[in-house]
């Protein structure tokens, strides 16, 4: 096994070497999923995994990846889990995707899927700085209050019977949030009602949001003349 050469393959594997044990079984998975998924699938997965946490600052929602690759929840999970951790990785640096491919050859991947690993690392690498500005954005809104990690949704039918017989029937929304902080999850139900409710006030709330970000773009004005 290489050691690292550069200094900052040197400290990519520092970085790893602090990883658990157990989440690096987790990532060694997903870099086996990766390998088995044709190279335009592995493309298109990469692409939504980096659009979404350009977008969202390192949430990425696993049924977006399902959608992407038509893998399982299971595998699509631990490919998130193998691609965000490179994401995170060389966004924090300068190294190449070779400095990345030598400090995890062996320890989050296989030799065999050392050439799979180094594609996901350059692409990664052309696209770190737009990814550094996004992640940075996300760290100042995520100061301070409990910030949102995950967001399922499944729609459940509930029957009301007379007689033994279905008398009625609703849909209803069944909502799980998660939280970064570890006791602040939430589940609860929704009617029709309550969900078009909270779709026209999130799309309120977007615009104001678009708003408020468009008087900081405005151009200074000029107290010159």
């Amino acid at each position: 096994m290489a050691e690292p050469r550069s200094t900052e393959g040197a400290a990519l594997a520092g970085q790893i070497a602090e990883i658990p044990g157990e989440v690096l079984g987790i990532i060694r998975n997903g870099f086996t999923v990766a390998a088995t998924l044709p190279e335009e699938t592995q493309r298109r997965a990469l692409q939504v995994i980096v659009r979404q946490i350009e977008r969202a600052g390192g949430s990425v929602d696993t049924d977006a990846v399902v959608g992407a690759t038509g893998l399982n929840r299971r595998e699509a999970s631990r490919l998130i889990a193998a691609l965000s951790t490179t994401v995170g990785l060389l966004t924090e640096s300068s190294a190449t995707a070779s400095d990345f491919v030598t400090a995890g050859r062996g320890k989050i991947f296989d030799d065999s899927q050392a050439a799979t690993a180094e594609a996901i690392a350059s692409h990664i690498v052309s696209q770190r700085a737009e990814l550094q500005k996004s992640m940075a954005r996300d760290n100042l809104a995520n100061t301070v209050l409990p910030s949102l990690t995950s967001f399922d949704v499944a729609v459940d039918l509930r029957f009301k019977f007379r007689d033994h017989q279905v008398e009625d029937s609703v849909a209803v929304a069944v909502v799980h949030i998660g939280t970064d902080t570890r006791y602040q999850r939430i589940w609860l139900q929704l009617s029709r009602h309550d969900v078009q409710r909270i779709v026209e006030k999130l799309g309120a709330t977007l615009k104001q949001m678009d708003a408020v970000e468009a008087i900081t773009r405005q151009p200074p004005k000029d107290t010159t003349g």
